[in-house]
């Protein structure tokens, strides 16, 4: 998906360029509200940050970050059997993305002025131009953070379209969880929208997917580097990705609020594939699925 672009430089260029590149890593990663005390090891290079962290029966769990410009913010997620042991790749060279979904807010004529247009019950902002926006890190600082028992490594410089700040990465000592949450505002009023988070890479990073679907039948599919966005009516809104080195569960976390519906339908919010939301700019009408639904950023079970 990410395109690399060849460049020439004289040798004495190309040393100043890769020593800039450096110190800026060096600079900007921020432990200053991180304790090593939570449970979660974290090391930097020029390079990388790596995250550790145990999970049950004596495995670790590994994430490592690459920060470099142009290479997947994942270099890799990995499991070792126990500590000092070779840790075993479960994913490679996948990047985070959001895609968020921009529309307006308006307020009905004959509405009092005082009154919030966010209070519109039968607003509809898919009957209405919107604007479909990938997310892109342009890394401008890392910081460590810790709370309690667990570690969080926050990302400035995420921007999708008028939204911006940061990715936010957080594992729990003896837990599988990566919790992966696109922080982003935006200064622009009455906005409306959706977003959706997934991995994304260059090639296939799974052999082979796997869901449960609304009758309680597994399915299974094998993707490849051509296969065409493909969106899923799934139970419990998980998805896992088989790799040679082990499994990964994508889904969302658990709602935190009773939302008023007189039914919910499956809005097909999973999804697999290139080209995902297509181009940048869509007008109505649009899909059921941009009118009743939420995408929460996801949580990631590796095994």
């Amino acid at each position: 998906m990410n395109q690399i672009t060849p460049i020439a430089a004289t040798l004495a260029s190309l040393t100043l360029a890769l020593a800039s590149a450096y110190a800026s890593a060096r600079e900007v990663v921020d432990r200053s509200g991180y304790d090593p005390g939570c449970g979660v090891a974290v090391e930097s290079d020029h390079e990388r940050l790596t995250v550790r962290w145990p999970l049950e029966n004596g495995e670790v769990g590994q994430v490592v970050l690459d920060l470099r410009d142009g290479k997947p913010l994942f270099e890799s997620m990995a499991i070792a059997a126990k500590q000092r042991e070779p840790f075993r790749p479960v994913l490679r060279d996948v990047d985070p993305v959001t895609f968020l979904v921009v529309g307006e807010r308006r307020s009905p004529e004959g509405r009092p002025p005082e009154m919030s247009m966010f209070n519109v019950f039968f607003d509809s902002p898919a009957s209405r131009p919107f604007q479909v926006h990938r997310s892109h890190l342009d890394l401008k600082q890392v910081r460590v953070m810790s709370h309690g028992h667990r570690a969080t490594v926050a990302l400035a410089g995420l921007t999708a379209g008028p939204f911006r700040d940061e990715w936010q990465i957080t594992v729990y000592p003896g837990a599988r969880l990566v919790h992966l949450e696109a922080v982003v505002s935006t200064r622009q009023e009455r906005r409306a929208f959706l977003y959706d988070t997934g991995l994304a890479s260059e090639s296939s990073a799974a052999n082979r997917l796997a869901w449960i679907d609304t009758e309680g039948k597994t399915r299974e599919a094998e993707p490849g580097s051509t296969t065409e966005d493909r969106h899923l009516a799934v139970r419990h809104r998980t998805i896992v990705a088989a790799t040679p080195g082990g499994a990964v569960a994508c889904f969302p976390p658990p709602h935190q609020y009773f939302f008023p519906r007189d039914l919910t339908d499956n809005q097909q919010t999973v999804w697999y594939g290139r080209n995902h939301r297509g181009p940048s700019l869509r007008r109505l009408p649009g899909r059921q699925g941009e009118r009743h639904h939420d995408r929460p950023d996801p949580a990631v079970l590796i095994r």
